[in-house]
């Protein structure tokens, strides 16, 4: 887990599972989300996540982007469930167990949001 707010209901979450990066958006319980795989990864020291208002996410590692695709959109609204950093406490946005713990380093997280 790299960061995730919300939980089973409504939320968005970034993780590694299986050596892919995942990011999954749930609205209402419906989970969409998109996931990609590269050797860049595993000597990354930059990962980011983007989501435009039309639901288009774009991955990238260490200034390369892996993947692009569309989930359902943007969440409507704050999620019950806060921000969590390396891990999952609350309920789970995406389909893992929580609390789904980070086991590296994660020295900073940024979170850009662009007005509606």
């Amino acid at each position: 887990m790299l960061v995730a707010q919300g939980g089973s209901k409504a939320g968005w979450v970034l993780f590694f599972d299986t050596g892919r990066l995942h990011f999954v958006v749930n609205r209402a319980g419906i989970r969409s989300g998109l996931d990609s795989a590269d050797v860049a990864l595993a000597t990354a020291k930059q990962i980011s996540a983007s989501l435009a208002a039309d639901g288009t996410v774009k991955l990238s590692a260490a200034g390369k982007v892996l993947a692009e695709g569309k989930v359902a959109g943007l969440i409507p609204n704050q999620p019950v469930d806060g921000l969590q950093i390396g891990r999952d406490l609350a309920g789970n946005v995406g389909e893992y167990v929580g609390p789904f713990a980070f086991n590296g380093t994660i020295s900073s997280v940024i979170l850009e949001l662009d007005p509606r």
